[in-house]
């Protein structure tokens, strides 16, 4: 934990150095130039943006027999989306497990197999696009390869421990000595059950080839959305990059505002957002500002989910 803590910290190291490299006042310029009717556009696109991913949580749920209306998902989506927001790598994200359990009393195992099939869709989605995007990026600009095939490392690397992760028996041997020193006695049962749950649910969710079509393809249909609004913030800041451009590297960017560095990218996204903008000619300043401008769109939609979280604490109290 305290090594995670650490780490973190490189994020908002990384994040000083880039305002003071940069210069506050620049980047506050580039802020004010920004073109209010178009950053109202991708405020308005949030909602469906927000949907979409929410409907894919839903599809997973339902698979799981427990029906849950679209409202109720959106709201533990952006309950979910404020956990993972202030932890590194949005593992609070996993805490919607509590919420699916408590909202249409799905399980934790299975709550935490719908989830961690949702994370699985979205890091292969932006493994490939990232990919795909990196190998036209080097070659139109006739940059180094070595990029991509760090990024075939990770992909490697990801298919290797979902392999290790859906081999029930390997997974057993490997936490018996957690489960049987370091656990607490009073968890153990619980642990037990939950683990079971856990790829029951996993069992049902990969065997429901109607369910994990539809998920693959809103999966698809919510990223490419989202980028198609990184593109709109680029265009409200006077950024000139196409929609392609923003298509090729967003991925990748996103991919790096995953690693457990920083709280919701701070510093790793504005640094990564420097570089791959500078090959179009993007002045540091203005990329600094299009990543800024991306964090508030996710600070709104975590404020969102705090709203949500107090409705959940409020329908304990009555009883709901």
């Amino acid at each position: 934990m305290r090594f995670t803590k650490y780490l973190v910290l490189f994020g908002l190291i990384l994040f000083i150095f880039v305002l003071y490299s940069v210069g506050p006042i620049a980047i506050l310029e580039n802020l004010a130039k920004i073109d209010p009717t178009l950053f109202a556009v991708v405020l308005i696109l949030l909602l469906p943006s927000i949907l979409l991913k929410s409907f894919k949580q839903q599809i997973l749920v339902r698979a799981l027999g427990k029906h849950i209306s679209l409202i109720e998902s959106t709201k533990i989506w952006l309950i979910g989306f404020f956990f993972g927001a202030v932890t590194p790598a949005k593992a609070g994200d996993f805490l919607r497990t509590l919420y699916l359990k408590r909202s249409v009393g799905l399980p934790i195992g299975s709550g935490l197999a719908a989830t961690a099939v949702e994370r699985v869709f979205d890091l292969l989605f932006l493994f490939f696009a990232a990919l795909i995007g990196l190998i036209l990026f080097s070659l139109h600009y006739s940059i180094d390869m070595s990029i991509v095939f760090l990024l075939i490392v990770f992909l490697a690397a990801f298919f290797l421990s979902l392999f290790v992760l859906t081999r029930k028996k390997w997974v057993v041997f490997l936490l018996r000595p957690i489960f049987n020193f370091l656990l607490p006695e009073k968890f153990k049962q619980k642990f037990k059950s939950s683990f079971h749950e856990f790829y029951d649910a996993m069992g049902i969710l990969t065997g429901n080839k109607k369910a994990v079509g539809l998920v693959a393809f809103v999966t698809i249909a919510s990223w490419l959305f989202i980028i198609f609004q990184f593109y709109l913030i680029a265009v409200s800041l006077g950024i000139p990059v196409s929609f392609w451009f923003i298509l090729s590297v967003m991925p990748a960017i996103l991919l790096i505002e995953v690693l457990p560095i920083s709280f919701a990218g701070i510093g790793t996204r504005d640094a990564t957002a420097i570089f791959f903008l500078s090959f179009a000619g993007v002045a540091a300043a203005a990329s600094v500002s299009f990543s800024l401008a991306i964090l508030s769109i996710n600070i709104l939609t975590a404020a969102i989910g705090v709203a949500a979280v107090g409705g959940f604490k409020e329908k304990r109290v009555v009883g709901l």
